[in-house]
């Protein structure tokens, strides 16, 4: 079936897909501190022409449900329908509505001359494997190939440790090292991956508002922002 949103576009819905779930899908966003359960009532919208079900009226009164408002989040469709979307459901930051305040961040932070630059970083490290000549531990030759690199004071975490033995043989003592810089010239190694293991680097990025907490999942080598969620 088909939405329409008064003035804007039309959006395909899928059967038994509530109205936030087509929206968010087609990258619409609705105020929704609740996460969609229908105890908030802020995803409201109005619906202009077209059949529906509503699940839960939430805290909608009488005079808004005679006028067309239903929660989108609760709400399915029977029919194509059309609805208006006010104002205040609308998810807004910063007096933008989130999708075009974000959607190209990282051609916005490059015009400002800004480089991405993620807390956890990945390098690249060929390690020799063991022979008579060269038999020093597992720990040591990383120790020895992040030196190398220019790493001097490197604190491990317990998960690398215990698992050392088999990501370097695993990985045929080629390995991608994730790390963190914890001072001016401290390193914590986190984790150690086979080359093609893990292609993509994403991190969180998250805005703590008064009433809706907003994630945004950031890819961490280019900067774009892949998904928002609230």
């Amino acid at each position: 079936m088909r939405l329409e949103i008064a003035g804007e576009k039309t959006i395909d819905v899928k059967d038994n897909e509530t109205v936030y779930s087509a929206l968010k899908r087609n990258g619409i966003y609705l105020v929704a501190p609740c996460g969609g359960k229908g105890t908030c009532g802020k995803c409201r919208v109005k619906v202009l022409e077209g059949r529906f079900d509503c699940k839960s009226y939430g805290k909608l009164d009488r005079k808004e449900r005679a006028g067309g408002i239903v929660l989108s989040c609760q709400s399915t469709l029977q029919t194509d329908i059309k609805i208006e979307i006010p104002k205040q459901s609308k998810l807004v930051l910063g007096g933008k509505i989130a999708v075009s305040a974000f959607e190209d961040t990282a051609a916005y932070l490059k015009s400002y001359g800004v480089d991405v630059s993620p807390l956890v970083k990945r390098v690249f490290l060929e390690l020799p494997p063991p022979s008579i000549n060269d038999n020093i531990s597992d720990l040591e030759r990383l120790k020895r190939a992040m030196a190398e690199h220019g790493f001097t004071h490197v604190h491990f975490s317990y998960e690398l440790v215990a698992g050392i033995l088999e990501s370097l043989r695993n990985a045929d003592w080629n390995v991608f090292l994730s790390y963190i810089n914890s001072g001016e010239a401290s390193t914590e190694a986190l984790s150690l991956l086979q080359a093609g293991e893990c292609n993509h680097s994403y991190g969180l990025a998250i805005d703590i508002g008064t009433t809706t907490v907003v994630v945004y999942l950031v890819d961490l080598i280019s900067g774009n922002v892949i998904d928002i969620g609230s």
